[in-house]
């Protein structure tokens, strides 16, 4: 049984962070509910008993983005918080405002493996598609406001071609920090590769950072879960994910490998096992539960380098997806969208046969 929405947003306010803080009681035990802010960004994972009360207080950043596959800005005007739960009538609302507040703003530069994904209605965390980056704010505890300017089918060329690099420029911080991860779709143009103009890109993005005081930190790719008919796993953004650590050293720039951690995830549960962390048909974007499984490591690793910033982190709730999770929603299929690159490159993620294809061509392109 899917979960349903309480969807609470504000007046018209200025851009810059703002203080929300939301505060409700169960009226009968609930099993499981889920608290979003923004764009579906994850906040929250609570069970509660009758009568409980619960209070949370989050941070949200006010900024405009170009959204997916469109050329022009959309200025972002209000607060959302959205309580998804199986029977929202269980809930009673105790009270629910904002207050504008300047913290630090860890800003998101990427593809669909960080970006904002849409959820469904009925909301499953096994059918969303969701990221690393529109999770990591359930662990999040200090004063802090996350921005994710990523989007689906972008490369290090057109997140700043399209204008997406602008708009940080245009209100970073010199206590900000912006985290870049790239590669999914930088592969597969022959320009874009690892030893041509992909780590070049990286450089400009970590000087764009440094003018204005604030910390750039390069992610290495998120893993892809594609493996050989012979059960032999593809390593397919290697030589992407080595030319973020060589980038990091040669500049000095802090670098979180997430290639690693995902690939020796996938490995220790397999390719059937590890699928569950996988939207259902998807072998490189994750559902909730992998988004939330990698967006804890991630917390664990910003901690560790930057324990100044982030003195406090949640923990990790229990939070598994089902033995039988792609089985539950067989029959999905990707759809192509259009003919943007963007759409295109997002499409050849959902076909590991295209998506083999693709980087091939790539590789034979480069000359």
């Amino acid at each position: 049984m899917g979960c349903f929405l309480l969807v609470f947003f504000s007046e018209v306010l200025d851009p810059g962070t703002w203080k929300i803080h939301i505060a409700f009681r169960a009226l009968t035990d609930v099993k499981m509910l889920y608290v979003f802010t923004g764009r579906k960004q994850l906040r929250e994972i609570l069970t509660l008993k009758k009568g409980q009360k619960f209070e949370g207080t989050y941070f949200q950043n006010l900024a405009p983005i170009v959204p997916r596959h469109f050329d022009r800005i959309y200025h972002a005007e209000r607060l959302f918080i959205t309580i998804c739960t199986q029977n929202p009538e269980a809930i009673e609302i105790v009270e629910c405002y904002g207050a504008k507040e300047q913290v630090p703003v860890i800003w998101l530069a990427g593809d669909s493996t960080v970006t904002d994904q849409p959820g469904v209605i009925p909301y499953d965390p096994g059918a969303v598609f969701s990221s690393w980056g529109q999770c990591l704010p359930a662990f999040l505890a200090d004063p802090i406001a996350l921005d994710n300017q990523a989007h689906s089918g972008l490369t290090t060329e057109t997140f700043r071609s399209e204008g997406h690099m602008d708009l940080i420029k245009q209100r970073i911080h010199p206590d900000d920090m912006v985290l870049f991860q790239f590669g999914h779709n930088d592969q597969k143009l022959p320009h874009l590769l690892a030893d041509r103009e992909y780590p070049e890109n990286l450089r400009r993005f970590i000087e764009d950072v440094r003018e204005f005081g604030a910390q750039p930190v390069l992610v290495t790719p998120l893993s892809r879960n594609i493996w050989s008919k012979e059960g032999r796993y593809l390593e397919l953004l290697g030589a992407h994910a080595q030319a973020v650590r060589n980038v990091g050293e040669k500049e000095a720039v802090f670098v979180i490998d997430l290639h690693e951690y995902s690939k020796n995830l996938i490995f220790r549960e397999g390719a059937g096992k590890s699928c569950r962390y996988f939207h259902p048909g998807d072998y490189t974007h994750t559902c909730e539960y992998g988004a939330y499984r990698v967006a804890g490591w991630m917390a664990g690793e910003l901690k560790k380098l930057f324990a100044q910033k982030f003195r406090h982190m949640k923990e990790s709730v229990k939070f598994e997806p089902p033995e039988d999770h792609w089985q539950q929603f067989g029959g999905h299929k990707a759809v192509c969208g259009g003919n943007r690159q963007e759409e295109q490159f997002d499409y050849i993620e959902k076909s590991s046969t295209d998506l083999v294809a693709a980087i091939q061509k790539a590789l034979a392109g480069r000359e």
